[in-house]
């Protein structure tokens, strides 16, 4: 596997430390359960318009990075690294996510539709008709919801995990096609605040 597509699944990352989910073999018709929770989830991300705040990645080899996010829905993301710094950025533009490899000089393009993240950042999310989600989990205080993306070069599983009951954004968890994990954690998370427009034009631009 490529670096450059390692790096943007890592990168879209697992934020849910500790949450056990199982796949499904075939999409089995919801319960009345899933279809409120799915709900649920889906005005909280509608209504969600911009988070700011720090990250803490763990990779499926157990490297830790750390560094900032910006967050603006629809679309709109930046995953800054600040150890190790040699990390690419990624961003989100709106149709596109971006890697700028910093040190290579380089940068790769992704349709956003075709990555896991446009769970996350579509406009209008309604979760209970997304043929996309595989799972549902609950655990005590958490809530999570797994969606796989089964075409492109970003291909692989996104898991969501909210604190419970009341919803908050607290960790993502990102499984690529081979099998790799890697989770991010949020921190010092704030919500609807201004985030500086030119944060999401992309490198090559």
């Amino acid at each position: 596997m490529s670096s450059t597509r390692r790096s943007l699944l890592k990168t879209f990352a697992a934020l849910a430390v500790a949450t056990t989910w199982a796949i499904p073999a075939s999409h089995a018709k919801p319960s009345a359960e899933d279809t409120r929770d799915l709900a649920r989830i889906s005005a909280y991300l509608n209504q969600l318009q911009t988070l700011q705040g720090k990250f803490r990645q763990i990779d499926d080899d157990g490297a830790e990075s750390v560094g900032v996010f910006f967050l603006q829905r629809p679309g709109k993301l930046r995953f800054e690294y600040i150890s190790p710094p040699e990390q690419p950025t990624l961003v989100a533009s709106g149709k596109w996510v971006t890697l700028e490899n910093h040190q290579l000089k380089t940068v790769n393009r992704y349709p956003l539709k075709a990555t896991p993240l446009k769970i996350l950042l579509k406009k209008n999310v309604n979760l209970s008709k997304d043929t996309d989600i595989i799972a549902i989990d609950r655990s005590p205080g958490l809530l999570s919801v797994t969606a796989r993306e089964r075409a492109g070069k970003a291909q692989g599983e996104l898991t969501m995990v909210f604190a419970a009951p009341a919803l908050e954004l607290r960790h993502w968890v990102v499984r690529d096609s081979n099998g790799y994990t890697t989770q991010v954690s949020l921190m010092e998370v704030r919500r609807d605040v201004e985030i500086e427009p030119a944060l999401f034009i992309p490198a090559d631009k």
